[in-house]
């Protein structure tokens, strides 16, 4: 574990979080648009920003996290997310409620990711959690984990 993983993550922890949280609840009410997320975060490389700024305002210690290979692979990531949100680590993508993916090309099929539910008795799978994140990526029909 290197010192990147002590890296201050949010300045003011709960003002950082309120902010980035109604910027996220901004962008998805509309879909397609642009938002800009303002903060003074460094995470570990290859962990974009914006990515990282996402992770400490929405993961917890309920919140299971899969990392695509490029990123797992980066062992400070890993330990970063741990650190800043006690978010578990899966290496089941269809046990993730999150999914952080660097190489979209490589990433797996998305009937493998968990499909979410209101309920989750109704879930497609039973270790599926309640909800998941996905964006529109630009130009395409499919949705993009977030």
């Amino acid at each position: 574990m290197g010192l990147n993983v002590l890296a201050p993550g949010f300045s003011d922890p709960v003002l950082a979080s309120q902010a980035v949280f109604r910027t996220v609840m901004e962008a998805m009410a509309r879909p397609g648009s642009v938002a800009a997320v303002d903060a003074a975060v460094t995470p570990p490389v290859p962990l974009g920003i914006a990515a990282a700024t996402l992770a400490l305002t929405l993961l917890d210690f309920e919140t299971p996290v899969w990392l695509d290979p490029a990123l797992a692979a980066a062992s400070d990531i890993g330990s970063w997310l741990k650190f800043h949100t006690s978010a578990p680590l899966t290496a089941d993508s269809g046990a993730a409620a999150f999914a952080f993916i660097a190489e979209p090309a490589r990433m797996p099929d998305f009937d493998t990711f968990c499909q979410g539910s209101v309920n989750i008795r109704i879930a497609r799978r039973p270790s599926c959690w309640r909800w998941s994140i996905c964006r529109k990526a630009t130009g395409s029909s499919s949705p993009v984990p977030a």
